[in-house]
């Protein structure tokens, strides 16, 4: 979506979702959700944490909701401009 000053991204998947008691350790370096759904999957926890700081680094913001069983939505923004990052 195309905002006045900003670009605005989501990423919808239809995964496994994140429980509410997660949501404190998704963009935490090297830390992975502990639930059977997951335990067989290989990942170091670096995907969503490298995101949300490239995503800083050009200004912008993200966020997420999620619910259990249905998927995640990811939402970032990052500033037309350069002018507007310094600006902040």
């Amino acid at each position: 979506m195309e905002k006045k000053d900003q670009w605005e991204f989501q990423v919808i998947d239809t995964g496994i979702g994140f429980a509410k008691e997660d949501f404190d350790i998704i963009f935490k370096e090297f830390k992975r959700v502990e639930s059977p759904e997951v335990i067989d999957i290989l990942g170091s926890g670096l995907g969503l944490p490298i995101t949300r700081k490239l995503v800083y680094m050009h200004g912008g913001t993200i966020s997420f909701t999620s619910e259990v069983g249905k998927g995640s939505t990811f939402v970032f923004t990052i500033p037309k401009s350069l002018d507007q990052k310094n600006q902040e």
